[in-house]
């Protein structure tokens, strides 16, 4: 008799078994731990990559202002009055201070300084102080700003523009932007315009720009009214500027010390807001022009030049870094910078870096935690 076969209980083939809802949360709260942990690393590597380029370029921004002043026998002015017929004003009275109630240089002063520089850089080149200068025409003037056209009244750059100026030369202007096109190669007229096709003097003989210039960040100045020659953006990567200027502002500047004159704050004026949005920030120098003989109490709009003792001193004169040479300034990641002055603790050691009692008017540490990332050829790495 044949037994029957037990029936088999065990279930048969199964589908592949999926992740429960308990599972798939457990996975995604690990993924987001994860990724909040390495995302403060890579953040901070790529601001340490990035702060290493600017540093790195404002190192060859440095060494090419040296070659100028070998060149040219002095570094470049950060502020200059231009004039396309050579005309230089120079009993001009006019005030030039950006913050009512304040005292800046007239412009006639301007004038006289920027005439000394030119007459230094280009001795052959004809400059008047009392009308157009000798020789000039439509056809020939001085095409500082490169548009070909005759410029009849004069007009002011400021550091950040003086930096692409005096390194890059004459602005170029091209279908994908601006470039910059060196100086003419003719003494008596370097000013020469570089694009055949424009109106006006051509001289296609030129000297190469001491820097070579990314196109892609040369821009004119929103927050200065007419500019006409560009500034250089720094390697942070920020947007480029708009009108209004909302975005943050990532111009190279560029103070120059005048030989053993020393610096002048109000030679970049960008008027930056401060955190509250109660700006422009501003710091007080007690300073007179030409020399920083407290003669004066001047309120310098941000950025300012960087000084190793308070530069709001009650007495006695302010002492900036580097002296005797010059200042580059990036404003860093977050695209401020803050107001400048006091860098260095003073030798009692009472006052420390970003110092906010310093700044007149205002108690705000905020204000002075913007230039913690700020990049300069003074200091190697962020100034923090």
């Amino acid at each position: 008799m044949t037994r029957p076969r037990p029936i088999d209980a065990s279930p048969g083939p199964r589908g592949p078994r999926g992740f429960t809802l308990v599972e798939l949360l457990m996975v995604m709260a690990v993924l987001a731990l994860l990724i909040a942990l390495l995302l403060p690393a890579i953040n901070s590597a790529m601001r340490t990559a990035k702060s290493a380029a600017t540093g790195a370029e404002i190192n060859q921004l440095a060494q090419a202002l040296a070659a100028f002043k070998s060149k040219y026998g002095d570094y470049p002015p950060s502020r200059i009055y231009l004039s396309e017929r050579g005309y230089y004003p120079v009993t001009d009275t006019t005030n030039l201070a950006k913050v009512a109630g304040t005292t800046d240089m007239t412009g006639g002063q301007l004038a006289q300084r920027s005439l000394a520089a030119m007459r230094k850089f280009f001795p052959r080149v004809q400059f008047s102080t009392s009308g157009t200068a000798p020789g000039i025409t439509a056809s020939n003037f001085y095409d500082f700003n490169g548009n070909g056209v005759l410029d009849t009244d004069g007009y002011i750059l400021y550091g950040h523009e003086c930096l692409v100026f005096f390194l890059g030369g004459i602005p170029l202007a091209t279908t994908s932007g601006v470039s910059v096109s060196g100086f003419g190669k003719d003494p008596q007229n370097p000013f020469s315009n570089a694009n055949p096709t424009a109106a006006g003097m051509y001289n296609a003989n030129r000297t190469a720009p001491l820097f070579e210039f990314s196109p892609n960040r040369l821009f004119l100045d929103v927050n200065h009214t007419g500019a006409l020659n560009p500034a250089y953006l720094d390697s942070q990567g920020n947007p480029a500027p708009v009108a209004p200027a909302s975005a943050p502002i990532n111009f190279y500047v560029y103070f120059s010390s005048y030989g053993n004159n020393g610096y002048d704050p109000n030679d970049v004026n960008l008027a930056e807001t401060a955190p509250a949005g109660d700006g422009p920030i501003a710091l007080g120098f007690r300073v007179g022009f030409p020399l920083y003989n407290n003669a004066t109490s001047c309120i310098s709009p941000a950025p300012n030049p960087y000084t190793s003792t308070s530069s709001y001193p009650a007495s006695g004169a302010i002492s900036f870094i580097n002296a005797q040479s010059f200042q580059i300034i990036s404003s860093g990641v977050d695209g401020q910078y803050g107001v400048g002055g006091q860098y260095s603790a003073e030798s009692n050691s009472q006052v420390l870096p970003f110092d906010a009692t310093r700044i007149a008017g205002t108690t705000d540490t905020s204000v002075r935690s913007l230039e913690k990332d700020n990049i300069t050829n003074f200091h190697n790495g962020r100034l923090d």
